[in-house]
């Protein structure tokens, strides 16, 4: 287990650092610019929001009975003015702070659209209600799901910390109230063919069911006129890369999870573990996350682990460093450093691995905060490039500390249990190192026959796009600077022969085929693990991402120059070394596969330097 480099009296440092007032931060309002001297010397750490969010079962139950969220009230982000100019609000508000652009990027706001909206009516109605399309689960059975394997150098860390990072930025907000015998207009149910192996001994009618995304209310409406707004399916969580899906998107909710200036956790009798997040109230088998969905695989419930107990090492070492500060202060500057080590994993080993040398093309060098740019998560990232399950394989490693493998994780059998995480400790989980991932152009079996009882991701992805309004793969091929199709055989980004004859004989046109089937499908381009539609997808949210975001961790005047270069050195080995119970070897770069012969020693990997965080108390 690595330790941070905290001052003590015999150790050299670098000078301590008083914090500067955010001089630097560019193209505030006039208002907000003005207040800079006066909350330098007045720290607010306590939010008062203006605002009131649903929480899920709020939301849920409102949902179920008018079946859309009412328009959002803006936060008032002058009433707390030095608040905001040092700290992020929990929902994502007042992180644009230009008078009208206050939720840019906050919970519960519409997801964007890169293209205009694609319903048969022009507002509702989706694509395949009248004009015959393919059935979702078809397309999956013939096209996507195979149980071929092509192997990456990359691991299962890197499926998984994607995932980790998809449940701060997105949340699909929907009710869930369809089942098969269901009949309402907010039902997008997949009928199953009469031939499919999997729901063979089902009744006749059986199907896989889905509710389709909940809306902003007034959109949608099949009436005629000039007026009509097409349906628009609104983002559970906050935009921003924040570490939401460990402190939550509310002030309540960011409340009952803490205790004091540390993250509250089940102190455990038994090695391996110390400190697990603590067990749901009402499901002694679920951890509480900031994101309900930390519960779904024993990987993401090991990375929740990982991030609560880094949160409670920095904030034990804050408060050695200034004992001055109260727990309020410890506890925002600990969510702060945390949000901007996730930001730099995400920018500096993520997206390389994922986007190879892609990433360069699309993504270019920062170069500040831009408040014009829009940060909201298109329903094309969403509902299409990001649904990265191809990544998934069947059966996932644990290995020991000689990363010799003691057994294996089926995927599919361990989704929501805590009993395993809790039995084997965070290291063996994490050691997905010694087993490859697939690519993810196609879907492996387990995802599309075995996940969630009666779903089949593949199927659901494409009904998704559907419900959302998402429009074909050849008008997402323009703007990303390929020819538009004109037949099935002259597609260049698909190699078999004999995928393009199914595409054909599943689809009546190239303008039909769905941008999740059809990005899917591309070969990758470069070094990049998808193909160059979802490789250009990907990468526009993430530059957007960050060029929006006003509290990125390179924007002057969020952090001192030193204090940045800290974080830049940070890396998720550095976080897996310094949080587990027992790991003493890694490679220095997570994401590669690792049977232990490149690995170091976990005292050689940078460390996060908390130095430059020592303040000269005042007065």
């Amino acid at each position: 287990m690595c330790s941070f480099f905290a001052y003590s009296s015999s150790t050299s440092y670098s000078p301590p650092n008083q914090q500067p007032p955010p001089t630097s931060f560019s193209k505030l309002p006039p208002f907000f610019a003005s207040q800079i001297t006066k909350c330098f010397l007045n720290i607010q750490t306590s939010e008062t929001p203006t605002r009131n969010i649903p929480t899920r079962e709020q939301f849920e139950n409102r949902g179920f009975s008018i079946g859309c969220l009412g328009r959002n009230q803006e936060n008032s982000c002058s009433s707390n003015v030095c608040y905001h100019l040092r700290y992020r609000t929990f929902d994502g508000s007042c992180n644009n702070l230009v008078e009208g652009r206050s939720l840019r990027g906050a919970a519960f706001m519409p997801f964007g659209r890169l293209r205009p909206a694609n319903y048969e009516d022009g507002v509702a109605r989706m694509v395949g209600t009248s004009k015959p399309m393919p059935n979702p689960r078809t397309v999956t059975h013939l096209l996507l799901s195979s149980s071929f394997v092509v192997l990456t150098v990359f691991n299962g860390l890197l499926m998984q910390f994607g995932q980790f990072l998809s449940h701060d930025i997105t949340r699909n907000t929907v009710t869930n109230f369809c089942r098969c015998e269901t009949v309402h207009e907010e039902c997008a149910n997949m009928p199953v063919p009469l031939h499919d192996t999997r729901f063979k001994k089902q009744q006749p009618n059986f199907c896989i069911p889905m509710t389709r995304s909940s809306v902003l209310c007034g959109t949608g409406s099949g009436r005629q006129g000039p007026g009509r707004i097409p349906r628009t399916p609104i983002n559970e969580n906050g935009a921003w890369i924040d570490a939401s899906q460990v402190y939550g998107s509310n002030p309540n909710q960011a409340q009952e999870m803490r205790v004091g200036a540390l993250l509250r956790t089940l102190p455990l009798p038994n090695p391996p573990f110390s400190a697990v997040p603590p067990p749901a109230q009402t499901e002694s088998s679920n951890l509480v996350t900031g994101d309900n969905r930390g519960n779904l695989f024993v990987g993401l419930m090991g990375l929740h682990t990982i991030f609560v107990r880094l949160h409670n090492r920095i904030a034990t070492t804050l408060i050695q460093l200034n004992p001055h500060w109260n727990q309020d202060r410890v506890y925002q500057e600990t969510r702060k450093i945390v949000g901007a080590i996730l930001q730099a994993i995400c920018y500096q080993e993520f997206l390389p691995s994922l986007l190879g040398d892609r990433l360069k093309k699309h993504i270019p060098p920062y170069s500040g905060y831009n408040d014009k740019e829009e940060p909201a998560i298109a329903v094309e990232f969403t509902s299409g490039a990001y649904r990265l399950h191809g990544l998934i394989r069947e059966f996932y490693q644990l290995a020991d500390s000689n990363f010799r493998k003691i057994g294996d994780v089926r995927f599919v059998s361990n989704a929501g249990s805590v009993d395993l995480i809790v039995r084997t400790g965070t290291d063996q989980l994490i050691r997905y190192d010694g087993c490859p991932n697939k690519k993810p152009q196609r879907l492996a079996p387990a995802v599309t026959e075995e996940l969630f009882d009666v779903s089949d991701m593949g199927s659901i992805n494409i009904q998704r796009g559907r419900d959302q309004g998402v429009r074909p793969y050849n008008d997402y091929r323009e703007i990303c600077g390929l020819k538009r199709l004109t037949s099935f055989q002259d597609w260049p980004e698909v190699l078999e022969p004999e995928v393009k004859n199914r595409v054909a004989a599943l689809y009546a046109s190239v303008d039909d085929v769905d941008l999740y089937v059809g990005g899917l499908l591309e070969a990758p381009v470069g070094s990049s693990l998808v193909g160059p539609t979802f490789t250009c997808i990907i990468a526009d949210q993430f530059r957007r991402l960050r060029d929006a975001d006003r509290f990125f961790f390179q924007n002057p005047g969020v952090f001192t120059q030193a204090q940045v270069k800290s974080i830049q050195q940070t890396t998720l080995s550095f976080c897996i070394c310094a949080t587990g119970e027992d790991f003493k070897r890694i490679n220095p770069n997570a994401f590669l596969v690792e049977n232990g012969s490149t690995t170091v020693p976990c005292s050689s990997i940078p460390q996060l330097d908390l130095t430059p965080w020592r303040e000269i108390p005042q007065g």
